[in-house]
């Protein structure tokens, strides 16, 4: 569903099916793009594009990844880096391989690469993550071009308690393990 909020509550505009998902796991909408990016687990594990118009045709979704490519198993979250008013990244997580994609965030959505996050001094590595999310700004010397957040499925280190958790990464960091 599709809802507008305005000075006198939410109005439905609109009700879609996903492409007939089985299963639609995270979504983030690009506000500056007019794009919504839908990822869907089970039986097809597809992230899709939704280019939003004036009369919110959701006939025609742009396929941007799935099994039979670069994503793993599930694609679990879904979030939108800004790099400026219209460019930037679409980053998915592959929970099959613990990874996390990242494509273009305008047409045609090009992919390009991934990574996963290792354990390091003490903290466990990242799996089994569902959600994600990332912002551009500048929060000091640790994360000078963002912060990416990531819910982890475990919290499998030494002595820990096996629950899951949250773990912050540098974006500065996943831009020059990727070289963009």
């Amino acid at each position: 569903q599709m809802w507008n909020y305005g000075p006198f509550g939410m109005t439905l505009l609109t009700t879609f099916n996903n492409g007939n998902a089985t299963q639609s796991e995270g979504c983030v909408y690009d506000d500056e793009n007019r794009t919504l990016f839908i990822s869907e687990e089970q039986d097809r594990g597809i992230l899709r594009a939704y280019k939003i118009n004036n009369e919110l045709d959701f006939s025609n979704p742009i396929i941007i990844d799935n099994r039979s490519g670069n994503i793993d198993d599930d694609p679990e979250g879904v979030t939108v880096y800004k790099s400026s008013e219209k460019d930037g990244y679409v980053i998915v997580s592959s929970q099959g391989d613990s990874s996390f994609n990242i494509y273009n965030r305008q047409e045609p959505y090009n992919y390009l690469g991934s990574f996963k996050v290792g354990s390091n001094k003490g903290i466990d590595n990242v799996n089994d993550t569902d959600g994600i999310d990332v912002i551009n700004f500048n929060f000091g010397n640790k994360y000078p071009m963002g912060l990416f957040v990531l819910q982890d499925g475990t919290n499998d280190g030494k002595n820990k308690v096996k629950r899951q958790n949250f773990k912050y990464v540098s974006f500065a960091d996943v831009l020059e393990k990727l070289d963009l």
